[in-house]
């Protein structure tokens, strides 16, 4: 790299991997320390982010594969467009200009990593990532058992609710946004699972699996268990490419084929045969805890009319806990089947904001005006598009979104060639995660246009597959080379 000494060139993909690693590690818990997280936020971000940025941009000298080339160049758009919206001053969008950039640095950093120090950085991801989530739903899974409410005791605001009485909110977050987080946690852990071959370690995987498979079918979202059901399926696919092994691609799309049409189902229908089971345990446990304090009055010594009427009173409230638990039999029952609940309609208003304002298709909007027009048009108004590439077309206009857009089909190509190459499990099953956020965004915003952890993990990965998709590339022609000469 030019001037640059060879010892700089081989000490600054660790500095910045520690410097990423430090960023990625800060947004993890932002919702149990909100006040101090929005301090630093505000304060930090604003002038330490660009200085990692072009610190970046100067060691990489825009050494860069098309699909982050794409990103960085969406970045610039981004940044333009809220010019030409009249946000001269970034007074409006400052921080969705920064959070951008971010896009680039965890894109980046896997690809610059090579071997041994890829796998560690990718290792140290999945751990605190894991551990971090796997804690949440563990708190998550007394609150859903014993059917309490529980606050952050560092705030005193929510930390585990329901929404709609029987759906589970994790920091007053919806269930169909916070649903993500154990999702791929949960394949997380399937990649550390394969990364270790000790007996105990892997146990303890399966156990966190397990949690946070439970409390994303709490989570009753539908897109959710969707993206889940989808990455089973392929993963049932992927073990058996291994099981079965084989160079025919039509061999492998026909597995693939019907291990989506078995498992997907399957899969799917599991979530509510979780849910009936917790049902039944938490309204035994729910009974359990409401009667407990009775049966200790009864057993301390008082006047006998006192006891008589306590005994009268402690049998009707006997009967009225069981007809309290016969009522909540169906507390975690879920019968909206696939019904729409707004979302068809949402993506229609698409048609009449373009017609009010055809300037948003050329240059976008400001972030705060992203459903101004559509939540005219629509009977319950809606805080985004639901809907990632609608969300990028309402904020960026047509050039954000063909960008975006053209990145993520280059991405795709990556992501099926790997997945049906003869790669280790390890690496094809990052491919998983790709493919569960990509599905999950298909029906919520997350991707490019929000700054939380489940987002930046996405681009880390999709780092490290294209770094691995390269050097598969670069593997390959060097094999034909040799075998020409």
């Amino acid at each position: 790299m030019g001037c640059l000494s060879e010892a700089e060139n081989s000490r600054w993909p660790r500095l910045f991997a520690a410097a990423v690693f430090v960023v990625y590690g800060y947004y993890l818990p932002r919702y149990i320390f909100p006040e101090i997280w929005n301090d630093i936020y505000y304060i930090y971000d604003s002038c330490l982010i660009p200085v990692l940025l072009a610190f970046t941009l100067y060691f990489r000298r825009l050494k860069e594969p098309i699909e982050v080339k794409l990103i960085l160049v969406f970045w610039g758009w981004v940044l333009i467009s809220r010019f030409l919206n009249g946000d001269y001053f970034l007074a409006t969008d400052i921080y969705m200009v920064i959070d951008t950039g971010l896009i680039y640095l965890f894109l980046v950093v896997c690809i610059q990593l090579k071997g041994k120090a890829r796998e560690r950085f990718l290792d140290w991801i999945s751990i605190i990532t894991t551990v971090f989530y796997t804690l949440v739903a563990l708190v998550c899974l007394y609150a859903v058992l014993f059917r309490k409410e529980l606050y952050n005791p560092f705030t005193g605001a929510e930390m585990c609710g329901f929404m709609g009485v029987f759906r589970l909110s994790v920091f007053s977050i919806n269930p169909n946004s916070c649903c993500i987080w154990f999702l791929l946690a949960f394949f997380l852990l399937i990649y550390l699972f394969f990364r270790t071959k000790k007996i105990w370690w892997r146990a303890m995987i399966v156990l966190a699996a397990a949690l946070n498979y439970v409390i994303l079918g709490m989570t009753f979202s539908r897109n959710g268990r969707l993206a889940f059901s989808l990455c089973m399926g392929l993963l049932v696919a992927m073990l058996l490419f291994h099981r079965f092994p084989g160079k025919a691609l039509s061999k492998k799309l026909l597995i693939t084929a019907v291990a989506l049409c078995l498992v997907m189902p399957l899969a799917y229908k599991s979530f509510n045969v979780t849910a009936l089971s917790i049902n039944r345990i938490s309204a035994v446990l729910a009974q359990r805890a409401a009667s407990a304090p009775q049966e200790e009055i009864i057993e301390e010594d008082a006047p006998a009319e006192q006891g008589d009427a306590q005994l009268a009173a402690g049998g009707n409230q006997e009967k009225a806990g069981e007809k309290s638990l016969a009522e909540e039999e169906n507390m975690y029952i879920d019968n909206r089947g696939f019904e729409d609940t707004g979302r068809i309609p949402t993506y229609k208003s698409i048609i009449p904001t373009m017609q009010r304002e055809p300037l948003r298709l050329l240059r976008g909007c400001l972030s705060p005006d992203v459903m101004s027009i559509s939540n005219t048009v629509l009977s319950r108004p809606k805080a985004h598009m639901h809907n990632t590439f609608l969300q990028i077309l309402c904020l960026t206009g047509l050039p954000g979104f063909l960008l975006i857009l053209a990145f993520c089909a280059l991405l795709a190509i990556r992501i099926i060639r790997l997945f049906f190459s003869d790669a280790p499990l390890t690496i094809k099953t990052m491919t998983l995660l790709l493919i569960g956020s990509f599905s999950y965004n298909m029906l919520e915003v997350s991707l490019f246009v929000r700054n939380e952890s489940a987002a930046f993990l996405a681009y880390i990965v999709a780092g490290a597959v294209l770094a691995y998709s390269y050097e598969a590339k670069a593997d390959r022609k060097a094999k034909n080379a040799q075998i020409r000469a």
